[in-house]
């Protein structure tokens, strides 16, 4: 059934911005089954519809998906860019806390590279970010204290 979204929107009012959140539904049900390559396939689609939309909420979204996408993949270098995208795009778009959990992200891709102190700054910025606002995103700030 969610191949049929694109298919049903095309030609229709908001057509880009519609069907790049259908894509990006297909590429995270393709990573629920850790097919990384489709994920990614659809998530590149996704991409392309948003750029042309110029949602930067949605942008945000997608490069954060793009980056978990390269990251389970073990492409950390492609990863780190999409990650640092959508920070700019979430904070672009006034979301902090997206923002916060892409910078998450980030921090785990150099700790994957065993790249410390990258990995300490991005974490420190979460933290950050989550003792400010726990009482509104307490889990955020949960799991920022115990990275």
């Amino acid at each position: 059934s969610l191949f049929k979204g694109p298919r049903l929107v095309a030609g229709k009012e908001r057509h880009a911005d519609l069907i790049g959140s259908l894509f990006t539904n297909i590429s995270n049900a393709y990573v629920s089954l850790n097919d990384l390559d489709n994920a990614l396939l659809y998530a590149l689609k996704a991409e392309k519809n948003n750029e042309a939309d110029k949602d930067t909420a949605d942008l945000g979204g997608i490069y954060n998906t793009i980056g978990e996408i390269y990251k389970n993949k073990m492409e950390p270098e492609k990863s780190i860019g999409y990650f640092k995208q959508a920070i700019d795009y979430h904070r672009y778009a006034g979301d902090e806390g997206k923002a916060a959990s892409s910078t998450t992200s980030l921090s785990l891709v150099y700790l994957s590279m065993k790249d410390i102190d990258s990995a300490l700054y991005y974490q420190s910025l979460t933290l950050g970010y989550a003792k400010a606002h726990k009482a509104h995103e307490f889990s955020n700030y949960c799991y920022a204290i115990t990275s």
